[in-house]
């Protein structure tokens, strides 16, 4: 049993940790040799659209890493190694499918009412533009929705990380339960011996222990969640750094919706890239 829990650890924390660490690393390397080259290129009539080829060669870039990375996770899920989500196809339920309207709907008004009621688009894109600007301004939108993509990854990533640190903790439990079983079972055994009276303390205890398990359960699975959350918004983090992002908090209360729609959207990799992306640009 000891084997499989080891097994089970060190395959979630290669699958997690690849889904996390992936996307920093194709955002912090693939630029490297694109910019020079944007750079080279753009450069014409003491002017430059190096920010627009930049966009173009990243908005091929970016998905040809993410179809590669697919197949490899879908060979990984084949051998057992990686984590398969059940139900990710299904209908959304009705109660999620509202929470996820109020978040998108929240998220659009709080930056509106940020950006001083300006239509986001608009906002990004700049206004009273001509010429180079325009065509730049479009290579920077590019590179915003081409990397959405990686969201979900990040999502599935943090997800399976912060499980992954359950499953100690869920080891030790069941360990703790198989122990009091022991000695209920001695008890019971005793009981048995010196009579029936005992009967009604041993349900006691049972029914003490089933609360207090309970309780653990529910503690860690709220730890589960907060480390979940606190790594969505550590990428957030990246990101705005990144980026150079101007709305720091706006942006940072984006990817903690990011996260919580990627639980209503049943860990589903497309309605969770649909509803981020939207958000991130209106």
């Amino acid at each position: 049993m000891e084997d499989n829990i080891k097994n089970t650890i060190k395959n979630r924390l290669l699958d997690g940790g690849l889904h996390y660490i992936f996307p920093i690393l194709m955002i912090l390397l693939l630029p490297i040799p694109v910019k020079p080259l944007a750079d080279k290129w753009g450069y014409t009539h003491y002017s430059s659209i190096s920010p627009l080829l930049q966009g173009i060669m990243l908005t091929v870039l970016w998905p040809l890493s993410l179809i590669l990375f697919n197949l490899y996770a879908k060979k990984m899920k084949k051998k057992g190694i990686f984590t398969v989500f059940n139900g990710t196809d299904d209908m959304i339920s009705t109660k999620s499918l509202i929470a996820a309207s109020v978040i998108f709907v929240a998220m659009i008004v709080l930056v509106t009412f940020k950006i001083g009621f300006k239509v986001k688009p608009f906002y990004d894109f700049g206004e009273k533009l001509v010429g180079y600007d325009v065509a730049n301004n479009i290579g920077k939108l590019l590179i915003k929705i081409t990397k959405c993509a990686f969201i979900p990854l990040i999502c599935r990533g943090a997800y399976i990380l912060s499980g992954c640190a359950g499953v100690g903790r869920t080891a030790a439990v069941a360990n703790t339960s198989e122990a009091d079983k022991t000695v209920s079972d001695k008890t019971a055994a005793v009981a048995n011996t010196s009579g029936t009276d005992k009967t009604g303390s041993d349900k006691t205890d049972r029914s003490n222990s089933d609360k207090t398990g309970e309780s653990d359960a529910l503690r860690k699975s709220i730890l589960c969640y907060v480390i979940y959350f606190i790594l969505v918004l550590a990428f957030g983090v990246f990101d705005i750094l990144n980026f150079s992002e101007m709305l720091v908090v706006i942006y940072c209360i984006f990817y903690i919706s990011f996260a919580a729609l990627f639980l209503l959207m049943r860990k589903n990799y497309w309605k969770t890239y649909t509803m981020s992306l939207l958000i991130y640009l209106l």
